[in-house]
């Protein structure tokens, strides 16, 4: 009897698990679709995305769009510790070079004594995915290019 019992809970925790995964998925693709549709008509915009999380500490997720000159022309992040967290437009990053703020993420995360920002690492992990990807347009480097990282013109029915 305790044994269907047990089983009955777990199947519940399980599937109340499943559930939540699927809102923060469909939240992440919402998020997607929005900026690609209001993105897509513009030449040379990539959308770059980032995300770190350390055991029992906040995740963060972010995405940055950034022109050919890599310049951040957009940036959301979401940062908490459950399911529940949502998206936030910052100006915080808009308008400055890639190259500059990952010299300044990279000097601030060096210089710490606790590297438990998962914001600025996350960050670094944006950034640099975008430097790949507009060298790549540019045809500057040909490196293998990271699943999370394309341009915004080429994928509007990627994301279904």
């Amino acid at each position: 009897m305790h044994g269907i019992a047990f089983a009955t809970f777990v199947g519940i925790i399980w599937f109340v698990n499943l559930f939540l995964t699927w809102l923060q998925i469909k939240q992440h693709k919402r998020l997607m679709r929005s900026l690609i549709h209001v993105y897509a008509g513009q030449p040379n915009i990539y959308l770059s995305s980032g995300a770190y999380r350390k055991f029992m500490r906040p995740m963060s997720n972010i995405f940055i769009v950034v022109d050919e000159n890599y310049i951040v022309v957009d940036y959301r992040i979401k940062k908490g510790r459950t399911v529940f967290a949502q998206y936030h437009k910052s100006s915080e990053w808009i308008g400055r070079d890639v190259h500059s703020i990952l010299t300044e993420l990279e000097e601030v995360n060096h210089n710490r004594k606790s590297r438990n920002n998962t914001e600025i690492a996350a960050m670094i992990q944006a950034c640099q995915q975008a430097v790949v990807m507009v060298r790549k347009e540019k045809g500057e480097e040909n490196p293998q290019l990271p699943n999370c990282c394309f341009a915004v013109n080429s994928c509007e029915n990627a994301i279904k």
